[in-house]
């Protein structure tokens, strides 16, 4: 009797190595995202805390103007906007200051209020503690309202420039700044320049300048510092928050498709070399997991 011997397909071993070999991938991939950006930007870190800042002088601003026939405040100042805007609920001065800020790093953790206490009838008044501080945020000012285009800028991080870059002196040590817009978001830019402008003129083209992206006759209200002011604020040293760093965003980036994609590739090779099938579709892999991690990537980073 002669007993037939049919060799196996593919060794059982294959299975399994490429099946951890997929598993370690999904998941070291995931935590190359999630566990560098938790380290840098956590939920207390000084630069999250100005991007939320920035976020509810937003929200007080189109809360104002739904109580004022759709208009934002026209005020004279940045701090007559903040004075106007407390009304909608912002009352705290802390809101208005940044801790990486060299204008007032010792002050932002302090509480302060905005208005002076109520006296009878009469409105509130300025709090002239308040208009002592040197806002970390510049504002609009002009003839605004919420029938303009979303991408409006409505405030910004203190020392951005006409062709869109920020000052050294600036919170950031002129590594870049937030802008908030009409539409609600908030963006953090180091450079408005770039591809052509990063903001949307009135006449639909890109532009840097973010006078150009507001209505004409439109002010920027903001501190302006003294000479003495900007040489010592952009001799500041700012601490790791203040912005991302260069180095953190690129190469690790590259590292991690390259440890991704590189397994598979390596078993294609192998693949096409023994003749066997599957020298395409294994590519299925590192895509889906690539697909995962650009969906969760920018959720994580804000």
């Amino acid at each position: 009797m002669q007993i037939k011997v049919y060799p196996m397909k593919k060794p059982f071993y294959k299975d399994v190595l490429l099946r951890v070999l997929v598993f370690v991938l999904v998941f070291g991939g995931l935590a190359a995202i999630i566990i560098p950006t938790v380290g840098r930007v956590s939920i207390g870190s000084p630069r999250t805390s100005d991007l939320s800042n920035l976020r509810e002088i937003s929200q007080a601003s189109l809360i104002y103007a739904h109580d004022h026939k759709d208009r934002l405040p026209e005020a004279t100042d940045v701090w007559d906007y903040a004075r106007l805007i407390a009304s909608a609920g912002l009352i705290d001065g802390r809101f208005w200051q940044s801790r990486l800020d060299p204008a007032n790093s010792e002050t932002a953790r302090d509480p302060i209020d905005i208005l002076l206490p109520p006296s009878g009838n009469a409105p509130r008044e300025l709090n002239p503690a308040f208009r002592a501080i040197r806002p970390t945020f510049a504002v609009a000012l002009g003839k605004l309202g919420t029938d303009l285009p979303f991408a409006t800028p409505v405030a910004w991080t203190r020392g951005l420039q006409p062709d869109g870059t920020w000052a050294k002196h600036s919170p950031y040590g002129g590594e870049g700044g937030f802008i908030t817009f009409l539409g609600g978001n908030v963006s953090y830019f180091r450079n408005l320049s770039d591809d052509g402008g990063q903001l949307i003129s009135r006449d639909g083209a890109k532009t840097a300048n973010i006078l150009d992206a507001l209505p004409p006759g439109t002010r920027i209200g903001e501190y302006m510092p003294t000479a003495e002011e900007q040489k010592t604020w952009s001799a500041a040293k700012r601490p790791p928050d203040a912005y991302p760093p260069r180095s953190s965003v690129f190469w690790p980036g590259v590292l991690l498709w390259i440890l991704v994609w590189a397994p598979f590739l390596i078993v294609s090779i192998h693949r096409r070399k023994k003749a066997e099938t599957g020298v395409f579709s294994i590519f299925i892999w590192p895509a889906a997991i690539t697909l995962l991690i650009l969906m969760i990537a920018p959720t994580v980073a804000h």
